[in-house]
């Protein structure tokens, strides 16, 4: 059950910060056509992982993410998604005012 739920942060720290990293790679090195051309998918996988995780955590105590656990760690983790989210948005439009 730990290796479980050390795969499962680690996956669930990677889309997160994928979500961070992609609009700011996005804005920076795609050309105004691959903009045009491709899409970003938006799946939010890391809502699964993180009900998974929060699960995990409910019925094992002993295991926590930075002493949160349960429902807290759903809490936060969630935030976090919400953030991550919310700065995609805001660098997205960002650069599309500024013609990026």
């Amino acid at each position: 059950m730990i290796i479980l739920f050390y795969i499962l942060i680690f996956l669930y720290a990677g889309k997160v910060l994928w979500n961070f990293y992609i609009p700011v790679y996005i804005s920076f090195f795609w050309s105004d056509k691959d903009k045009e051309e491709r899409g970003v998918s938006l799946a939010p996988i890391e809502f699964l992982i993180l009900a998974i995780l929060v699960a995990i955590t409910y019925f094992d105590k002993s295991l926590s993410v930075l002493d949160l656990g349960g429902l807290s760690l759903g809490i936060v983790g969630g935030g976090l998604i919400i953030l991550s989210y919310l700065w995609i948005y805001i660098v997205l439009k960002a650069c599309e005012k500024s013609g990026s």
